[in-house]
This record gives C-alpha cells, sequence and structure tokens, in this order.
C-alpha cells in the first residue's frame, strides 16, 4: 500500500530523523545543510526502511 506522508519541521530534527534512517548522514553533511531554509526532503521508505531522500531546493520555485 503506497501513502504519502508530509512533514515539516525544523532542520536540525529532519537531520536527526535522517541520520536514525541512514548513519552515513553525519554531523558534516548535516552543517552543509543549516543554510537551507526551509529544509525539505522527499523520503521514500519501504516498510522501515529508508529507501533514498532527496533535497527540495525551494530556491527553484
Amino acid at each position: 500500500m503506497n501513502k504519502t506522508i508530509i512533514v515539516g519541521s525544523h532542520g536540525t530534527a529532519i537531520g536527526t530523523i535522517i541520520n536514525y534512517y541512514d548513519s552515513s548522514f553525519t554531523y558534516e553533511k548535516f552543517v552543509k545543510i543549516q543554510p537551507l531554509m526551509p529544509f525539505v526532503i522527499k523520503a521514500e521508505f519501504k516498510g522501515l526502511v529508508l529507501k533514498e531522500y532527496h533535497v527540495i531546493d525551494l530556491d527553484l520555485f
């Protein structure tokens, strides 16, 4: 069953969530997202496994 869920939050919270599912999202990567406000991602899961995520650049809109 496919579902779409939209979550909005502070970049630190989203970074923490990404790190929970993907340990390669380190502090160094977190520092790079700090200037992105708001920080928006599209995350794709298979069950409870994060398959991938993409940063959405709102400056394009």
